[in-house]
């Protein structure tokens, strides 16, 4: 792998966590390709995403798919327990979900 990029990713996941999921992929890789054509599946195959990142440009669909990503929605939940201790009383719980950091 390029230093450069090796780099880059350890700043911006930490350095265990980048080999962790260096070490990841490098499983995954070998569970498709190293097992037989009967293990292998669409969805991971690479070349597949730009199969339907094209797909989607030559339908016209793909403005929204880019519109979808700043689309970045914000919802405040207000809970109210009537047997909640007072010590977490005005208690935040954030939730992201979806983030596909890889």
């Amino acid at each position: 792998m390029d230093e450069d990029i090796l780099r880059k990713l350890e700043e911006r996941l930490g350095p265990l966590r980048a080999r962790q999921r260096l070490g990841i992929e490098t499983d995954h890789e070998a569970k498709i390709f190293g097992k037989g054509l009967l293990s292998f599946h669409a969805k991971n195959w690479y070349p597949v995403h730009s199969v339907i990142r094209n797909a989607l440009k030559l339908t016209g669909l793909d403005w929204r798919g880019c519109r979808n990503t700043g689309r970045i929605l914000v919802k405040r939940n207000d809970i109210l327990f009537k047997e909640l201790p007072a010590l977490f009383d005005g208690f935040t719980i954030l939730h992201l979900n979806d983030m596909h950091v890889d």
